[in-house]
């Protein structure tokens, strides 16, 4: 593993951190405001504090040490500033270097190269997905669509990479089989059980995964949803009307299946001699 892509992918991470950190709050603002408004444009808006909206120096903007130094308060209004930020950007910089590190696609050619970067917006527009289903339990259809847009030119530079039309296939069928259970569930529980945005996204997941790691994808997911409220159970937290986001649960599943997915595939395949 090369070192110095390791620092380079890291660092980027930290950076790109900072920008799913205002990418969230931009989309929400702007679907909240429900006006046009420059302050919150993605491309053109600059940075500024989400309590007093003063604009940010450069020395405001160093991902993680800002904060730090800071004191996790305001330069400007002194309000604390949540431990969202440097939580977002550490993550961040750790999954680009997982991604990295245990990518398990050959990194040969341009094909491959640029299918790696488009896997790095894929993250960030993953990440700002589940940041924004955790703050309020919604996942903005203006994310989905640009994450399934992101997919599917992911699952063709793949294609064209490996030569192979197989992937295509596996994609379609992947998308048909797990938004199809997602739809299901949905119009069977007339959508209390869970929302349309988890329906289209589970279109796009199963687009990203393919057939196989679709199942792995959808297991896992549960599995952790699972997991999450024995644990609440067990901190005495459990309620009956409880309500939890379940994009991250999703999104987290099919990080992993994307990564390790083809283990589970090959164990389930020599175990059962298929």
């Amino acid at each position: 593993m090369n070192s110095t892509a390791v620092f380079l992918l890291g660092f980027l991470g930290l950076l790109l951190g900072s920008f799913i950190n205002a990418l969230v709050w931009r989309i929400h603002k702007q679907i909240t405001t429900k006006k046009i408004d420059s302050r919150y444009s993605i491309t053109k808006g600059r940075s500024m504090c989400p309590d007093c909206q003063h604009q940010l120096g450069a020395k405001d903007l160093i991902p993680v040490l800002s904060w730090i130094s800071l004191g996790g308060k305001c330069r400007y209004c002194k309000k604390s500033i949540s431990w969202q930020y440097p939580i977002v950007e550490i993550i961040t910089c750790i999954l680009f270097v997982i991604s990295y590190a245990y990518w398990p696609y050959i990194l040969v050619g341009v094909q491959a190269y640029v299918g790696f970067i488009v896997w790095l917006i894929l993250l960030i527009n993953g990440s700002a997905l589940v940041l924004y289903d955790l703050k309020w339990m919604i996942l903005p259809t203006k994310l989905i669509i640009s994450f399934g847009s992101f997919s599917a030119l992911f699952i063709i530079f793949l294609s064209v990479s490996k030569y192979s039309s197989d992937i295509l296939v596996s994609s379609l069928m992947g998308s048909i089989l797990f938004g199809g259970f997602f739809y299901i569930i949905y119009q069977i529980s007339n959508g209390k059980w869970i929302g349309g945005g988890d329906v289209r996204l589970g279109f796009v997941l199963g687009l990203l995964l393919g057939w196989q790691k679709s199942i792995v994808g959808l297991s896992l997911a549960a599995y952790l949803a699972t997991a999450v409220i024995i644990v609440i159970a067990l901190l005495g937290k459990y309620r009956n009307n409880l309500k939890m986001p379940f994009g991250p649960f999703l999104l987290s599943a099919a990080f992993i299946a994307s990564l390790w997915g083809q283990y589970a595939i090959d164990w389930y395949r020599n175990l059962s001699g298929l």
